[in-house]
């Protein structure tokens, strides 16, 4: 099968995500050292996503967890009294992890985002950084080193206390 150009920035290729089951985060975390969390705009939403994702936000940051943000993201969360260390665009984010910018980080946590661009952005990681990327989303991300699969609407208020549970366990 060959690809078109356009094509390529978004092929999963041969490695595909490992499915991520919730009750695992900690464990990953403790295991892959320092881990940076990547905020998108869905924080600023008023639907039960936008909730879930802006409560999961505030407990990895009260847990230690480096934080970046989108700029939507940025002013939500302090307006709610969390700061986080710094806001870019997902693009610029991307390219100074990719960069080793943070050469730190060897986890990179993705929450909030808007799907299209969270994919596109997990490829460049995928072929441009060393290092490990969880994707906190209901949806699956076949670019991420783990993911959840897609949770079915009936699980979803299940799944996200599974989420915010995890994140409690987490050990500073």
């Amino acid at each position: 099968m060959s690809l078109e150009p356009w094509q390529w920035g978004n092929n999963p290729g041969g490695r595909m995500s490992h499915e991520l089951h919730p009750k695992h985060l900690p464990h990953w975390l403790k295991k892959y050292g320092k881990a940076i969390a990547v905020i998108g705009r869905k924080v600023v939403d008023n639907n039960p996503e936008g909730v879930f994702c802006l409560e999961a936000t505030k407990k990895l940051m009260t847990k230690g967890i480096y934080t970046v943000a989108t700029p939507q993201a940025y002013g939500k969360l302090v307006q709610e009294g969390f700061k986080p260390r710094e806001y870019k665009s997902l693009p610029e984010l991307i390219k100074k992890i990719a960069d080793n910018k943070y050469p730190e980080a060897e986890t990179v946590i993705l929450l909030g985002g808007i799907y299209y661009l969270q994919s596109q952005a997990l490829q460049a990681l995928k072929h441009n950084w060393h290092g490990r990327v969880l994707s906190l989303d209901p949806y699956f991300q076949p670019g991420a080193t783990y993911s959840t699969r897609n949770v079915k609407r009936k699980q979803i208020e299940e799944w996200q206390q599974q989420v915010l549970t995890a994140i409690d366990q987490i050990q500073e």
